[in-house]
C-alpha cells in the first residue's frame, strides 16, 4: 500500500511543530527561572532526548548556573519528567 507524498509531508509538519512547542515550553521555563541579566549571556540552548545543553558567553553566569542547575531541573522535570539531565558550555 503507498502512502501519498502529500500525508508524509503533513505528518512531518504537525511532529516538527510539536517538537518546536515542546522546546519552546522546556526554553521558558529555563528563561523564566533565571534573572534577567543571567539569561542574557546564554548564546544558545539545545534540547535532546533527555537533556538539557545550555552555552553561555561568560564562565561566571554558567558557573552561577550550575549552583542552581539542580534546582531547575526539578522544576522542569515536574512538568518534563523525561529530561534526565542540565549541562552548561562556555563558549
Amino acid at each position: 500500500m503507498s502512502t501519498h507524498i502529500g500525508d508524509i509531508v503533513a505528518k512531518f509538519i504537525k511532529e516538527a511543530k510539536q517538537r518546536n512547542d515542546y522546546q519552546n515550553k522546556i526554553e521558558k521555563e529555563l528563561i523564566n527561572f533565571l534573572d534577567e541579566e543571567s539569561a542574557g549571556y546564554i548564546k544558545r540552548k539545545e534540547i535532546k532526548r533527555d537533556q538539557i545543553m545550555v552555552y553561555f558567553e561568560a564562565s561566571s553566569f554558567a558557573y552561577d548556573f550550575n549552583l542552581k542547575k539542580d534546582e531547575l531541573l526539578k522544576k522542569i522535570q515536574k512538568k518534563f519528567p523525561e529530561i534526565k539531565e542540565i549541562k552548561t558550555k562556555v563558549g
